[in-house]
């Protein structure tokens, strides 16, 4: 089973309890994922805009608002997502065994 989350780019059990503790201590808020995923959206606006730059210079100004869609659209899929697992954090909290959590974030500690 190990092998096969591992193979799907799936982040072993420890990482991922560590991880929700984390988003529990930061109340789920968005500045956490944020964060957490910090480089992954400097990344996706680097070559968005170097995209879009390209464009520009090569005077395609349809693909221009096109690539621009994309990105704006990614942002509001996203905060979307943070707004929606804020709503749903007092669900979460309520019925996650943190115990359990606890236990497996150890574990990455062995």
């Amino acid at each position: 089973m190990e092998t096969q989350r591992r193979h799907l780019g799936i982040p072993p059990e420890p990482l991922l309890a560590r991880r929700l503790l984390e988003a529990r201590r930061a109340d789920f808020g968005a500045r956490f994922y944020l964060r957490a995923n910090a480089r992954r959206y400097v990344l996706l606006l680097a070559v968005g805009l170097l995209a879009v730059a390209l464009l520009i210079y090569m005077r395609i100004n349809l693909a221009v608002v096109f690539v621009l869609g994309l990105l704006l659209g990614g942002f509001l899929r996203d905060l979307g997502w943070f707004r929606v697992i804020r709503l749903t954090a007092p669900f979460t909290e309520k019925v996650t065994n943190w115990a359990l959590v606890k236990e497996l974030a150890l574990d990455a500690d062995k």
